[in-house]
């Protein structure tokens, strides 16, 4: 007697271990082999590799990329042509590609603000959020005026608040000081958070 098909309603969506396949895409950024896309990126042309299929799937703005790429180039040659990001920072675009291959990303003071940027550019929210929380986290009085210039710019509206919020504390503790005179008893001068 022949067995009866599987039902859909026996099906089950099962996952092997969280960990291990942003660690095995991790692994694949900017590495060229199996590689089928290549960028150069910045004022000293870092050659860094990338896969189609990953950008693509991630990213509308690849995937439009690409697509144009194809209908425009007819041999596979043209399509080995290297895309330039010659105003990119290079350590800013390997942020962004760790977030497309692990939806994750390693962020630090220096680059925060420019890898904001280019996530409100290439339209993905997950990380432009990513951005504004560690930049919330960690912000400083030099980096709050850059911040709220970024969050203007790119009308981010959390952000603006919450640089906002932070210069009008950061102010009002200044002020305090400077009226109870402990500024001029400790000798400390304080100066404008924002010029």
């Amino acid at each position: 007697m022949a067995q009866s098909p599987t039902k859909p309603s026996d099906s089950a969506l099962l996952q092997g271990s969280p960990s291990c396949l942003p660690a095995a895409l991790r692994d694949l950024i900017d590495n060229p082999q199996f590689s089928d896309v290549t960028f150069v990126v910045g004022k000293r042309r870092q050659v860094i590799h990338a896969h189609r299929c990953i950008l693509a799937s991630r990213c509308k703005v690849f995937h439009g990329m690409f697509l144009n790429q194809l209908k425009e180039k007819k041999s596979s040659e043209e399509l080995q042509v290297p895309f330039v990001l010659a105003d990119m920072n290079p350590d800013v675009f390997l942020a962004v590609l760790e977030f497309l291959y692990t939806n994750s990303v390693t962020l630090n003071s220096v680059i925060t603000l420019e890898v904001l940027t280019s996530a409100v550019e290439y339209g993905l929210d997950d990380l432009r959020k990513l951005c504004v929380e560690f930049i919330t986290k960690t912000l400083t009085v030099e980096l709050a005026c850059e911040a709220l210039q970024a969050a203007v710019t790119y009308g981010q509206t959390d952000l603006r608040q919450k640089c906002l919020a932070y210069i009008e504390r950061f102010t009002m503790v200044s002020n305090l000081l400077s009226t109870l005179s402990i500024g001029h008893a400790l000798n400390i001068t304080f100066k404008p958070a924002c010029y």
